[in-house]
């Protein structure tokens, strides 16, 4: 459980057991959350723009898998924000969180930051001026999907954008979408019109979508731009119809995926307080 909040930044209560403690009661699995908390290995966090308890590492926690977690060039473990990263992990991670598939590989915003570049999987460019919030690989039985995500929760400076822009237009040519989760529409649309003054040629790969949509309808939320225009996320997060033998699209699962990701309950017993 600790490498798995490392890797994401931050957990919850219900994602802490569907992604480690998958084999045993909820009861069960909430009292060895709580066993890591009382032991200082983990801690609460809370936020305003979650709504929920998130738990992280504290430095015992990440001392305790420094050694385990391979080669790092930074000793980073907490999150820069706790509500920035969790809605990061549930873009990126969503419906796979409860229904894994071995032909999608993940590399997490903290891998990206933290892992010397020459040891990261070689569909990820060595040259470091942007750092994704996150990048997926999707294997096909034809050619792979590799798609990107950013998370805006608040307007940052154009420059910002600009190097996100040309960082896809020119250094990671292997991602073909990119997926921009905004906290507001007029947040999506300055990003959205910064782009189209710059002229990019690789325009149609961006695609957006609100956080409010994505809070109600999970990968069922519609895309407001680029290729896949008027599609849902679940039409491109996933791998296409053309899939390998024995390779299934994830299951429309929408009431699983809010009790992992919105759910505001603490423990299995009662809502949080």
């Amino acid at each position: 459980m600790l490498k798995t909040i490392w890797r994401w930044k931050v957990l919850n209560y219900p994602l802490a057991k569907e992604l480690c403690f998958k084999k045993i009661s909820a009861n069960n699995a909430y009292r060895k959350v709580r066993r890591l908390i009382h032991e200082g290995y983990i801690e609460e966090a809370l936020s305003t723009k979650i709504d929920l308890y998130a738990l992280r590492l504290t430095q015992k926690g990440f001392n305790k898998i420094k050694y385990d977690i391979g080669y790092v060039t930074q000793e980073r473990y907490l999150p820069q924000s706790v509500s920035h990263d969790y809605w990061a992990m549930a873009f990126q991670l969503g419906e796979y969180a409860f229904n894994p598939n071995k032909d999608v590989e993940f590399v997490t915003e903290q891998e990206l930051q933290v892992t010397d570049s020459r040891l990261l999987p070689d569909w990820i460019p060595t040259v470091t001026n942007h750092i994704p919030d996150g990048c997926t690989k999707i294997k096909n039985a034809e050619n792979s999907s590799y798609i990107a995500i950013e998370v805006e929760l608040n307007a940052k400076p154009d420059l910002r954008y600009v190097h996100a822009a040309y960082y896809f237009e020119g250094v990671n040519r292997k991602i073909d979408t990119v997926l921009w989760l905004c906290d507001g529409n007029w947040l999506m649309e300055r990003i959205f019109k910064l782009f189209l003054k710059l002229n990019l040629k690789r325009m149609e790969i961006h695609h957006f979508v609100l956080l409010e949509d994505f809070k109600k309808y999970g990968w069922d939320c519609q895309l407001r731009s680029g290729h896949e225009k008027n599609k849902i996320i679940r039409d491109v997060y996933a791998p296409r119809p053309h899939q390998l033998p024995g390779q299934t699209r994830p299951n429309p699962l929408s009431g699983k995926m809010h009790e992992l990701f919105f759910s505001s309950k603490k423990s299995p017993w009662k809502p949080k307080v």
